[in-house]
C-alpha cells in the first residue's frame, strides 16, 4: 500500500472504530461503465488476531470466513463500499460463531451505523424515501440476494 492509501486507511480505521483485531487492509476507486465511481475499502482482520466469541464475549480461534460487503457514507461525494471476510469464531463452547464488526449497528446488515444514521436523518426529517434514494444512490433492487447458506450468528 503506498502513502497515500496508508494515510486513508488510518482515516478509516480511525472513522469505523476498528479495534486492535482489525485493519484496513487495501483501498481502491473503480469506474464502471455507468461512471458512477465508487470507492472501496478492504478490511481484514489483523494476522494472528483472536475474535470474540458473541455470545460471552471470549477470545477464540477462527473457524472460518466469508466475503460480506456495506454500503458506507458517502466520501468526498464517492459512493463507498466496504468489504471484509468475517470470520466465525471457533468457540469451544458455542460452535462457530459469525462474529461482530465494529461498523454495524445491526448484525447482518447491508449497512454501516453511519451510513444508517445518515438515511434515519434525513428520513426524519421528512423527505421520502424516493429522494433518499435517489441522494444516498441505493435502490431495492442494487442490492445482491443474501446467500442461500445458512450462518448461525
Amino acid at each position: 500500500m503506498d502513502a497515500q492509501a496508508g494515510m486513508l486507511a488510518r482515516l478509516f480505521e480511525r472513522s469505523m472504530g476498528l479495534g486492535p483485531e482489525w485493519r484496513v487492509e487495501d483501498v481502491w476507486f473503480e469506474s464502471p461503465e455507468s461512471g458512477d465511481e465508487g470507492l472501496h475499502i478492504r478490511v481484514g482482520r489483523a494476522p494472528g488476531a483472536a475474535m470474540a466469541c458473541p455470545e460471552r464475549g471470549a477470545r477464540c480461534g477462527v473457524y472460518d470466513a466469508r466475503e460480506r460487503t456495506w454500503r458506507h457514507l458517502d466520501i468526498w461525494q464517492f459512493r463507498t463500499v466496504v468489504h471484509c471476510r468475517v470470520p466465525r469464531a471457533d468457540c469451544p463452547e458455542h460452535g462457530p460463531r459469525t462474529v461482530r464488526v465494529p461498523w454495524e449497528v445491526r448484525p447482518n446488515s447491508h449497512f454501516t451505523a453511519l451510513f444508517e444514521a445518515q438515511v434515519l436523518v434525513m428520513a426524519m426529517s421528512g423527505v421520502t424515501v424516493r429522494a433518499i434514494s435517489s441522494q444516498v444512490r441505493e435502490s431495492a433492487g442494487s442490492r445482491r440476494a443474501p446467500p442461500t447458506a445458512s450462518w448461525r450468528a
